[in-house]
């Protein structure tokens, strides 16, 4: 009887260790279900590209090329986990959740602006949170390169970079 008890308990104990290992495997930041992106691009003086990003909590990502990209029209795509997981991971690094709402022209921050540059609308949605801003990357300041770094970051880990790429027309 005392044999059979302390191998039950030493069954639990296995088993519970298992599930903790089971469990310390899986990632430690889960992608809420609500969890979507948008970065537009817009136009600028001298002709950049104009497109649009959306990026779904499941990879799902759509590109809508408009003007002086390498893709026009739609195109789909998908991202890993791993890459979603990174780009939310660039929005907490960039503090996205306490800059200003319009950073650049008419908003403040900015020392000096290019006018050669386009104004990015980047929105974030996830976990109940919700948040839209609108950055000229001409701003010469410290948010705005690190804005414009999340951006560049956005389009990379998204698998849109070679869509969203400059195409002049002569």
């Amino acid at each position: 009887m005392k044999r059979s008890i302390a191998c039950t308990i030493r069954c639990a104990i296995a088993s519970f260790g298992l599930f903790l290992l089971s469990t310390s495997a899986m990632p430690q930041d889960v992608i809420p279900l609500d969890t979507f992106i948008v970065l537009q691009s817009g136009n600028c003086e001298m002709g950049c590209p104009v497109y649009r990003i959306v990026i779904f909590a499941d990879g799902d990502v759509l590109f809508q090329g408009r003007f002086r990209v390498q893709k026009t029209g739609p195109a789909l795509t998908h991202i890993a986990p791993d890459h979603l997981q990174q780009i939310l991971d660039k929005f907490k690094q960039t503090d996205y959740t306490h800059i200003e709402d319009i950073y650049g022209l008419h908003g403040t921050g900015c020392t000096k602006t290019l006018h050669d540059e386009p104004i990015v609308i980047l929105s974030l949605s996830t976990g109940g949170f919700s948040k839209t801003l609108t950055h000229h990357r001409g701003c010469d300041s410290d948010v705005s390169k690190k804005l414009s770094l999340l951006e560049d970051s956005i389009v990379k880990l998204s698998d849109t970079a070679q869509w969203a790429k400059a195409q002049y027309t002569k």
